[in-house]
């Protein structure tokens, strides 16, 4: 973390003494305690281990980009900790790093690279995991409203657990993934993309069979196909003058066809986030997701093991509220609710709740 932090800085201070090329960037630092009525993300069924605890929580944000007349260079860092009062095998240090680079090499064309790698580090190492993607694209201006972009690469999950065989099911995997997206925007401040991805991911162990009743286990490796379609809606605009909104609504269909017995899922997501900007520099934030799942063979063995993507296969609701206390510093409170999410074509699914509430300060530097 602190090699990327160092090298975006001497980039950004060589680069502002060259012609012809900008370089901007920011930094967050946002860190306070933090309520959590179920540190163990349990489901009530198992009601003595459902746990409640308070937490020190630590994040650090930074982006920074670099800008000349037919290029564009961009990297950033996403990452923070949890320290627990009394659940200490539930700290963590989680870190994201992401790169871009984009070349318009015609009026119409452009060229581009994106990566990113996420790592996850627990005090009891029982779900840790990294994963790392990259993929080239080609982008192309159909109209003077309409932008195409075709996208080609692959992923690697590393479960780290794995290797120490605390897991039956083994969840590493790797594979190429492609795909097609479009960008459509106008005059209004409103704009329209579209996306759709396919990505083969070829696991480290055998698939799963269903013969006469009995879930055995096959001669063949495991092999994933996941489908992922999108449709996003931003639009930005201003309430009697002194109001500004920001809405975001999405919706995204994934489904993983398996050849191994339990692992085939649909999801549906549909996401709304919503940002006010009031008087006095004042912001609120409120986000909403909705997940519709099924199990064509009524069960879905990875996630009633572990899911990487806990708070995102939920429904969920979370409010911010930020109040400036100067040029850079404030202070939010942020509170944020978790239930199941939907489901069909399942056994009985015992009821999922969990609250969270934060206090926190933030401090903006713009480099």
């Amino acid at each position: 973390m602190r090699v990327w932090v160092i090298i975006g800085l001497l980039l950004a201070g060589w680069v502002r003494v060259a012609g012809g090329v900008e370089a901007s960037g920011n930094l967050r630092l946002q860190a306070g305690p933090e309520v959590d009525t179920n540190v163990r993300r349990v489901y009530q069924s198992q009601a003595g281990e459902i746990v409640s605890d308070t937490l020190a929580r630590v994040i650090l944000e930074g982006d920074f980009r670099l800008s000349m007349p037919a290029q564009r260079l961009e990297f950033g860092y996403h990452g923070g900790f949890k320290i627990f009062k009394e659940e200490e095998s539930e700290n963590f240090v989680v870190s994201r790093l992401r790169g871009a680079y984009r070349w318009q090499f015609a009026s119409r064309w452009a060229l581009g690279l994106r990566a990113g790698l996420q790592d996850t580090v627990l005090r009891v190492h029982d779900r840790d995991y990294r994963l790392s993607d990259a993929e080239l694209f080609v982008g192309c201006r159909l109209l003077s409203w309409l932008d195409a972009r075709i996208f080609a690469g692959g992923r690697h999950f590393l479960f780290k657990p794995d290797s120490y065989r605390d897991y039956e099911l083994k969840f590493s995997h790797a594979g190429p993934e492609l795909g097609l997206a479009l960008l459509a925007f106008g005059a209004k401040p409103l704009s329209v993309s579209m996306q759709y991805r396919l990505g083969a991911r070829f696991f480290d162990q055998t698939a799963r069979d269903f013969i006469a009743g009995t879930v055995a286990v096959s001669a063949r490796d495991r092999i994933d196909l996941r489908h992922t379609a999108g449709l996003r809606l931003r639009s930005r605009f201003r309430l009697f003058d002194e109001l500004g909104v920001l809405v975001d609504l999405s919706y995204q269909l994934a489904y993983n066809d398996s050849n191994s017995h339990g692992s085939s899922a649909h999801w549906h997501r549909l996401q709304l986030v919503t940002s006010l900007q009031l008087p006095w520099e004042i912001t609120l934030h409120l986000m909403g997701a909705l997940q519709f799942n099924a199990y064509p063979d009524g069960m879905f063995v990875e996630g009633d093991l572990y899911d990487p993507d806990a708070d995102e296969n939920e429904n969920s609701l979370v409010l911010r509220l930020k109040v400036p206390l100067g040029k850079r510093l404030g202070v939010f409170v942020q509170g944020a609710l978790y239930r199941n999410e939907f489901h069909s074509q399942q056994y009985d699914v015992p009821p999922f709740r969990r609250e969270t509430l934060m206090l926190g300060l933030s401090y903006d530097l713009a480099l």
